[in-house]
């Protein structure tokens, strides 16, 4: 009987001491005092990073804003629709190679036929499909003559867009792309295989200047360049680019010198963000006699160079003209 007694005690305290244990209040957080701030002390702005869309073709250039919407999926159809192309159209590539060596426009420019990827018209984008690996190449290896037989595209017209293209060459590292109107946009394109990116007025006086250019989000590789010489006036964008190791960025120019009559004007260029491989190079080249060209490139100089880039070599071209000349580190 004591014996029971006892474990009855013990079981009503073990009772007691879990209900009071339940019952005990749970105390406050302890809360850090909030730290006065200085109204005239500024909000540190965290760095931007470059912004690039996970789908940059659909967000910056969605099928509504184009009236005519074409799908191809080989060379012959491309071909097809480049010479039927209207003003307002977009033009959308499946996945897959396309060889341009057959191609003939039936539209002249510049008083020359035997064009092979000629876009003569305004307000047109030429963009691959989302997702989709598109190259656009030529194996009929002409030799450099004319320029309808230097250029495999030759932008025309204005406000064109190239985006999300793989881009080769014509048999040989020529003009894969030669640009000649207007507000042209390269926008995430790769180019391949010693591809030039041309930028140039074909026709050197002060009437026929290229006033906008925007090259972005894109790719140079294997020997692949950007040339930017005569005839480019201001509002040119070079921006977030890749150059990997063996391809380059020239730019070229001078105002009324003998060798190039019109040059290019920087001074209100924007190149950001761009990243230079090792092997990679920059190439600036200017009249030194025209002081108001020379400061311009000068200014633009100090913009482009980035950390991987060392010292230049600084020689004298053959025109009399200075360049400067960087390889990444």
């Amino acid at each position: 009987m004591k014996r029971i007694l006892v474990i009855l005690l013990a079981s009503l305290m073990l009772f007691s001491f879990i209900a009071c244990d339940d019952n005990t209040p749970t105390p406050p957080a302890s809360e850090e005092p909030d730290t006065p701030v200085d109204p005239d002390t500024p909000t540190p702005e965290e760095p931007e990073d470059p912004v690039v869309p996970s789908d940059p073709i659909s967000v910056r250039y969605p099928d509504g804003s184009y009236t005519v919407v074409k799908n191809v999926s080989n060379a012959e159809e491309l071909t097809a629709a480049l010479n039927a192309l209207v003003p307002d159209t977009k033009i959308v590539l499946a996945a897959g190679t396309y060889d341009m060596k057959d191609s003939v426009m039936d539209d002249q420019f510049a008083g020359q036929g035997g064009w092979m990827f000629l876009v003569n018209e305004d307000d047109v984008a030429i963009v691959a499909e989302n997702g989709a690996e598109v190259v656009i190449q030529s194996t009929d290896d002409i030799p450099n003559g004319a320029l309808a037989s230097q250029d495999m595209i030759a932008i025309v017209g204005d406000n064109v867009v190239l985006a999300g293209l793989t881009i080769g060459t014509r048999g040989s590292d020529n003009k894969a792309v030669d640009v000649i109107g207007n507000n042209a946009t390269i926008d995430s394109c790769t180019f391949i295989d010693g591809a030039a990116l041309y930028i140039a007025e074909y026709d050197q006086t002060s009437e026929n200047v290229i006033d906008k250019v925007s090259v972005l989000y894109s790719t140079f590789e294997e020997g692949a360049t950007v040339s930017l010489t005569s005839g480019v006036g201001g509002d040119i964008k070079v921006n977030d680019n890749m150059f990997k190791s063996g391809s380059a960025l020239y730019l070229t120019g001078s105002r009324e010198s003998g060798w190039n009559p019109v040059g290019i004007d920087v001074s209100r260029a924007e190149f950001a963000r761009n990243s230079f491989e090792a092997g990679s190079q920059l190439r600036l080249a200017y009249e030194a006699s025209d002081s108001e060209q020379n400061s311009s490139l000068a200014g633009f100089d100090a913009s482009l160079v980035a950390s991987n880039l060392g010292e230049p070599e600084v020689s004298t071209g053959a025109y009399g003209e200075t360049i400067r000349f960087y390889t990444a580190k």
